[in-house]
């Protein structure tokens, strides 16, 4: 790409252009003050033809900038930067999570990471905790309950709890406003001996010459 000379519009003051050589494509720019004769002049491209950008638009463009409508080159890529610095320094959820997996190896990360992966990620991952509310918490519980497990659901939630929690014990981010509610869980699983299975327990129980074990035994069967 060859630029040529800069050349000035007749009509339209303070905008210039140049002219691509090879392609006939011009460059725009703008020249202006900010804060009246003794400020600083501003010297910045407008835009490029080939990218709908004409005279009279670039002109239009220095007037709102010389209002301060729209701010300066130099104050967007600032104001760029900033943001990007700013959200590389925020810790979501995500972020939280390769910490959390980096600092302490754990059994069951497979486990864990597709709990992750399938029910955390979609909904908070690009969250960092202080933006995470009760009701998203409570909207994620009743939705998992409707096709897992309650203890999924728990072990779903627990891992939210335990990424959170480390990162605040790292002082990477700030605690939850509320305390996670978790389902209720019922692990009690009740046996019954088969008669096969009971028919030789008395059968031992009898054969038994001890004099305590045995009726303790029968008593516990009846009771």
């Amino acid at each position: 790409m060859a630029e040529g000379k800069r050349e000035k519009s007749k009509k339209y003051p303070g905008v210039y252009w140049r002219t691509d050589s090879e392609t006939g494509e011009r460059t725009y720019y703008i020249r202006y003050r900010l804060g009246g004769r003794d400020s600083k002049e501003v010297d910045e491209p407008a835009g490029k033809s080939n990218a709908g950008m004409t005279e009279a638009k670039a002109s239009k463009l220095r007037a709102l900038k010389i209002d301060g409508k729209v701010a300066p080159n130099r104050v967007k890529r600032a104001a760029d930067q900033a943001a990007k610095q700013a959200e590389a320094a925020r810790m979501t959820i995500s972020k939280l999570w390769e910490e959390y997996k980096a600092a302490r190896p754990i059994k069951g990360i497979r486990t864990d990471q597709s709990r992750f992966e399938k029910f955390l990620k979609p909904v908070f991952g690009n969250k960092v905790p202080s933006e995470i509310d009760q009701l998203a918490v409570i909207r994620l519980r009743v939705k998992l309950l409707k096709t897992k497990a309650p203890q999924t659901v728990r072990n779903v939630l627990e891992l939210l709890r335990r990424i959170i929690n480390f990162g605040v014990n790292a002082r990477l981010c700030d605690p939850l406003p509320f305390k996670i509610e978790f389902p209720k869980v019922n692990n009690l699983v009740t046996e019954d001996l088969t008669p096969d299975q009971l028919e030789k327990l008395l059968a031992a129980i009898e054969a038994d010459l001890h004099p305590v074990a045995g009726p303790m035994m029968l008593t516990a069967l009846y009771t």
